[in-house]
């Protein structure tokens, strides 16, 4: 069985990519703060999956009213959100006392800030994921995110969720594509849906990475050939990139059919 990661990588593309950066149209996120964010002292993987966390923490907290009683059950609800493309929940990797001592650490703040300890124990926990049981990150919980990383992380965690509450309402999060799989890529998950467009979150310094893309339009072809009413009439694709204070958003109908069917014969299968 192969996920999207694993079948997208090694895929030779054309020097622009399947879908050339500039058939995206660039929206400002609504978060304008003016801000540069500048480099990070962890890895951008871990900064990333950090920023997925947190943004579905918001999220769900905004849902059910920041509930104290249900703090645990949420994080781990957010996990299964951010992390499950990486192979599954934080149960395969190190200790349950581990984790639980980190998740208790996050305190979503109502309006959905967090302090550089909250910020801190979710890359502790982005890295136990990344790692698959002794995997990059060979020692997760000396991952030490410095202030400058934390403040990073948060407004990037701010411009996450203040864009898709101005675009929203966000109709799923974390979903299962298994339905749209084929004998090349049998599962995957997609980020965020809106009405109309399956995202995904981005951390790079780069705009549209051309890996990422692809990552992107095989999720999008997924969810058209889902089966699913929902996941079927979706007609956009979007990447958002907090980092850059930017999403980047391109309609069904400028995507070369030809560049479509290639992607679902030989990478989807």
């Amino acid at each position: 069985m192969a996920g999207i990661q694993s079948g997208t990588a090694g895929i030779e593309q054309p020097p622009g990519g399947f879908v050339p950066a500039g058939l995206f149209d660039p929206v400002p996120l609504t978060y304008r703060d003016g801000k540069y964010l500048g480099q990070d002292n962890i890895g951008w993987d871990i900064v990333e999956s950090a920023v997925s966390l947190l943004s579905a923490l918001v999220f769900l907290n905004e849902r059910d009213g920041y509930p104290y009683d249900r703090k645990i059950v949420e994080i781990k609800e957010a996990e299964e959100m951010a992390f499950r493309h990486l192979g599954g929940g934080l149960g395969a990797y190190g200790t349950a006392s581990a984790f639980d001592m980190l998740e208790d650490g996050i305190d979503c703040r109502y309006g959905g800030d967090f302090d550089d300890a909250s910020v801190d124990n979710a890359c502790k926990l982005a890295a136990f994921a990344l790692s698959g049981g002794g995997g990059k990150y060979r020692h997760p919980s000396r991952v030490r995110a410095n202030d400058h990383t934390c403040e990073n992380i948060r407004i990037m965690v701010r411009r996450t969720t203040g864009f898709f509450t101005n675009i929203g309402p966000i109709k799923r999060m974390g979903f299962d594509l298994s339905g749209g799989g084929g004998s090349r890529i049998t599962e995957g998950y997609g980020g965020y849906l809106t009405e109309s467009t399956v995202w995904d979150i981005a951390t790079s310094t780069e705009p549209l990475p051309k890996d990422r893309v692809l990552q992107l339009l095989v999720r999008f072809l997924m969810c058209r050939r889902s089966g699913d009413p929902v996941l079927g009439s979706v007609s956009n694709m979007g990447l958002v990139n907090p980092r850059l204070n930017c999403a980047y958003i391109v309609n069904r109908s400028k995507l070369d059919p030809a560049v479509l069917r290639r992607v679902e014969e030989d990478v989807i299968g």
